[in-house]
């Protein structure tokens, strides 16, 4: 494995580590704009947000994403491209707040 990959793979562990661990002065010191999710997470973290729409799911990474800073919402992640549906599909089925979608449309 190239070693630039494993250092990225290492700080991105740590990152997502710190963003998960609820510390009050990492919620307070993280930057803004390195992650949207985030961002949304500290934004509404008052409010209770009871549905959230991911179009155009992909494979669904920012969908587990969403899953994981917003727990009590439904989550609905859509896909209209088969391959990369299956993809989100197998990726989801874990959550139980998660359904997914591949058909927008006729």
């Amino acid at each position: 494995m190239n070693y630039k990959l494993m250092i990225g793979r290492s700080f991105s562990k740590v990152d997502n580590f710190f963003k998960k661990s609820q510390i009050s002065t990492v919620e307070k010191l993280y930057p803004w704009g390195r992650d949207f999710v985030y961002d949304l997470k500290r934004i509404f973290q008052d409010q209770d947000i009871q549905l959230i729409v991911d179009a155009g799911a992909n494979v669904g990474s920012i969908s587990l994403d969403f899953a994981i800073y917003f727990p009590q919402s439904k989550i609905l992640a859509f896909e209209p491209i088969s391959s990369t549906y299956e993809r989100l599909r197998l990726k989801t089925l874990c959550r139980g707040n998660q359904r997914s979608s591949k058909r927008l449309c006729d």
